[in-house]
């Protein structure tokens, strides 16, 4: 369901330039994944652009523009800018960086509106003046008028709004040969601003030596700084894994625990829509060791683990 997240009636009159008519401006702002913070922006820029002030929607008058803005998804909106029901620009945005984005619509805006404006001031031929210099009216000051009730709604807490994403991945243990691992996990993260709070859940399995084989259901958090860009997106933070561990041989099974922490790095390549490829490398120091015996031997778990995992996620 889509959801119109602001819809305001600004009224500018523009003074300083005799061919700059007065006219009104009619923004909507609309879809699920809309961000509120995009009308206040657009309201600065129009305020710092044309020397606008708050003032009544009775002195609207002149030129009428209607700006609907949709947002198709979190990384694509569109845009149209008409003038007397004309059109004049209708595109299709991808927001790969919020700020990049917010900038690009601020300059098709302000160019549609410039574009308009200059064409209401070429003067039609049969209402040309037909002689002498006609008096020179005093334009009034840029004015915005905004609805009250429009400006009440925008939500205060827009700078903390979060993200989603849920994943999947594969992950291989890097350790020695006897202990050398492989397994798969589902993950789930929600983002405020640049920091990410993260989970999984998963299995691994350990093809030990000599009939030894080790289950294992590692639980995972993390807290990471993430930094978003154009083609790719990269996180560093810290990782915390507790594992349930079940050592198996031919004639014994039995149940121990086992927990590390350290950093790791993870770097996230969209692929198409809202679906990305990831890549995650960690280190974790145990602060649990294991030591398993099978015949003939033994096998103790280092003090460090390497961790290798690929997959893909969805936001």
């Amino acid at each position: 369901m889509s959801v119109a997240i602001g819809l305001f009636s600004a009224v500018v009159a523009v003074s300083g330039a005799i061919d700059a008519p007065a006219f009104s401006l009619t923004l909507s702002v609309k879809g699920e994944a809309a961000d509120p913070r995009l009308e206040v922006f657009l309201l600065e820029r129009l305020e710092q652009s044309w020397n606008v002030t708050i003032g009544s929607a009775g002195e609207a008058a002149g030129i009428r523009f209607s700006v609907e803005i949709v947002w198709l998804s979190a990384r694509q909106l569109s845009v149209a800018v008409a003038r007397q029901g004309e059109l004049l620009t209708d595109r299709t945005i991808e927001v790969a960086d919020p700020l990049d984005a917010r900038l690009t619509l601020w300059l098709l805006l302000r160019s549609s509106i410039d574009r308009g404006l200059k064409r209401a001031a070429v003067p039609s031929p049969a209402l040309a003046p037909s002689s002498g210099p006609q008096e020179e009216a005093a334009l009034p000051t840029h004015e915005l008028a905004v609805k009250p009730e429009v400006r009440e709604v925008q939500p205060s807490g827009a700078a903390t709004e979060s993200r989603r994403a849920v994943g999947a991945l594969v992950t291989i243990w890097l350790e020695t040969p006897q202990l050398f691992a492989v397994g798969v996990s589902g993950t789930g993260a929600v983002r405020w601003g640049l920091i990410v709070v993260g989970a999984s859940l998963g299995y691994r399995y350990t093809p030990g030596p000599r009939g030894l084989s080790v289950h294992g259901v590692p639980l995972s958090a993390s807290l990471a700084v993430e930094t978003d860009h154009q083609l790719i997106a990269a996180s560093l933070g810290l990782l915390a894994r507790g594992e349930l561990k079940v050592p198996a041989s031919k004639h014994e099974r039995t149940a121990v625990f086992g927990f590390e922490v350290g950093p790791y790095g993870q770097a996230r390549v969209p692929v198409d829509g809202d679906i990305g490829f990831v890549l995650r490398f960690a280190v974790g120091w145990r602060l649990v060791r294991q030591r398993y015996l099978f015949a003939g031997g033994r096998a103790t778990e280092h003090p460090w683990a390497t961790t290798l995992a690929t997959g893909v996620d969805w936001r």
